[in-house]
């Protein structure tokens, strides 16, 4: 991570992006396949609830 200026940015920014990950992350239930569509919708309803946090703060 070359391009950050300290270990602890590098840290918070690892951090911070292993979190918005495992958030989008969709969820299997004993490997079942998910659809795309339902990819796709799970996505968007968490991204309106991020964005709806972030326009509350």
């Amino acid at each position: 991570m070359k391009n950050f200026k300290s270990f602890e940015a590098v840290r918070r920014f690892t951090s911070a992006f292993e979190e918005v990950n495992d958030w989008f992350r969709y969820q299997t239930y004993k490997n079942e396949k998910v659809s795309l569509l339902r990819q796709r919708t799970l996505f968007k309803l968490r991204f309106a609830d991020i964005k709806r946090e972030f326009l509350a703060t």
